[in-house]
């Protein structure tokens, strides 16, 4: 894969797998494995959020439905989006800030959701 010419991010964030849609899982598993294995070969540094955390992040609790996050999301920060994936998109972006240290604004979730990350990394 060449990526020549492209600026160097700082951090890619990924979203984990939906276990809960086994239907789905073959072809994300290997579309998934290939991207990662893309990311690794050209040096690029990335994490994966799994779902759950990624909702803890945007509302307080793992097991949130995609009304609360659209919700959470928007009393949190004011970001509104047409789609859920734009939405689960933007806190991944966030979970990302956080990540590197660029967002000092955290409630304990948040805090704890980052924590989680680099010690999985």
């Amino acid at each position: 894969m060449a990526l020549v010419g492209l600026n160097q991010p700082d951090l890619i964030v990924i979203e984990g797998y939906a276990f809960g849609r086994p239907n789905a899982m073959a072809p994300l598993a290997e579309l998934g494995g290939v991207i990662k294995h893309s990311l690794y070969v050209a040096g690029w540094p990335f994490i994966v959020v799994p779902p759950t955390r990624a909702k803890k992040f945007a509302c307080g609790k793992g097991n949130a439905k995609k009304d609360e996050v659209r919700l959470g999301v928007y009393k949190r920060w004011g970001f509104e989006a047409p789609t859920n994936d734009e939405v689960d998109a933007y806190v991944l972006a966030r979970i990302g800030l956080a990540y590197l240290g660029l967002d000092d604004d955290l409630i304990k979730p948040q805090v704890e959701v980052v924590k989680d990350l680099k010690k999985s990394a």
